[in-house]
C-alpha cells in the first residue's frame, strides 16, 4: 500500500488524481473531526471537502518529508477557524451567559441523563477557542498520540500535554457554568 507521503508528493507534483486515495482513506475521519466541534452534520461535510480544496490548491506547500495526517488537519483547523469566525461574523453564536439561563431553565425540568451531559460538553465546547477545542477533539475525542497533536499545533508534545491540561479545566469551568 501506498504511503500517505508518497500519494500527497504525487499530488504535490500535479498528480492530482491521487487525492482520490487520501480523500477515501481521511473524508470519514475529517467529518467526524467536524462533527465533533461544529455539532452540524451539513457544516461538517462542506467543511471536509472545502479542506480537500485546499489541500489541492496548497499541495505545493507541501514538503516531502512533512507526515501527511498533522499537515491535513493544520489545513482542517484553519477552514474550522475561518467557519467560527464566519459564524460569529453572522451573529449566528452568542455569549455563555445568554444561553446559561435558558438552560437552567430547561434542566430544572427534566432529570439529568447522559445523553443531556453531552450535550452540554458539546454546547461547553463551543464557547471555547478553537485552539482549546481542536486539542480536546484531537488528543480525547479522536485520540491522536500528542506527537501528532504537538505536530499539528507547531509545539513540542509536552506543551501539547499542558495546553490540553488547560483547555480541559477551561472545558469544566464553562460546564459547569451553563448547566
Amino acid at each position: 500500500m501506498i504511503s500517505d507521503q508518497d500519494l500527497m508528493s504525487k499530488v504535490s507534483a500535479g498528480n492530482t488524481h491521487s487525492i482520490g486515495l487520501l480523500f477515501e482513506r481521511y473524508h470519514a475521519e475529517l467529518y467526524n473531526f467536524f462533527i465533533k466541534t461544529t455539532g452540524d452534520r451539513e457544516a461538517s461535510s462542506d467543511l471536509t471537502q472545502t479542506v480537500f480544496y485546499r489541500i489541492l490548491r496548497y499541495r505545493k506547500s507541501y514538503k516531502k518529508d512533512q507526515r501527511f495526517r498533522p499537515w491535513m488537519y493544520q489545513i482542517a483547523r484553519n477552514v474550522r477557524s475561518d467557519e467560527y469566525k464566519s459564524r460569529q461574523k453572522e451573529g449566528e453564536l452568542g455569549s455563555v451567559d445568554e444561553y446559561s439561563v435558558s438552560l437552567k431553565d430547561q434542566r430544572a425540568e427534566q432529570t439529568e441523563s447522559s445523553e443531556e451531559r453531552i450535550e452540554q460538553l458539546q454546547l461547553a465546547m463551543q464557547y471555547m477557542s478553537e485552539e482549546k477545542k481542536d486539542l480536546i477533539t484531537y488528543s480525547i475525542l479522536m485520540n491522536l498520540p500528542s506527537e501528532e497533536v504537538a505536530e499539528i499545533f507547531n509545539i513540542t508534545p509536552n506543551n501539547a500535554r499542558v495546553r490540553l491540561h488547560r483547555a480541559l479545566t477551561e472545558l469544566k469551568e464553562v460546564y459547569h457554568k451553563i448547566s
